[in-house]
């Protein structure tokens, strides 16, 4: 919610995000310590922190802090070249191709006791889970 897209992206990967883990809005509002989550004029969750304190949620979040060693990433950085473009764009078009099965893998890390199910009439979802969401 806190990512700085403009609403014509944010509001369909929303959307999409919502169909795929019906159960999302109850969890996060169980995280929120809120009854209902309001929603805006296009139907998109609203969040109860400014934006400016989910970023700041988001950068203090251990996930995010796991992973950060700034100072080793800057002295490793690719300096600009043909090579590192083509490697980026072929990183890219592999998440674009398996965007799914890396959401998948996301939330089963999140919650192992969710499960995915297929069903052709009504799409995917995910079902079961105990765990709050992170």
């Amino acid at each position: 919610l806190a990512v700085e897209w403009p609403k014509s992206w944010k509001a369909p990967l929303i959307s999409r995000t919502e169909k795929l883990f019906p159960q999302l809005g109850t969890c996060l509002s169980k995280q929120w310590g809120k009854e209902v989550l309001t929603r805006d004029t296009s139907g998109c969750m609203q969040h109860p922190l400014s934006t400016a304190e989910q970023k700041q949620a988001i950068l203090q979040h251990p996930l995010t802090q796991a992973h950060a060693h700034l100072e080793s990433f800057e002295a490793q950085r690719p300096e600009p070249s043909q090579e590192f473009f083509d490697s980026h764009r072929a990183l890219y078009g592999w998440v674009m191709q398996n965007d799914e099965a890396i959401a998948q893998e996301f939330v089963h890390c999140q919650d192992p006791s969710l499960t995915l199910r297929n069903d052709p009439q009504r799409g995917s979802a995910w079902v079961g889970g105990g765990n709050s969401v992170a």
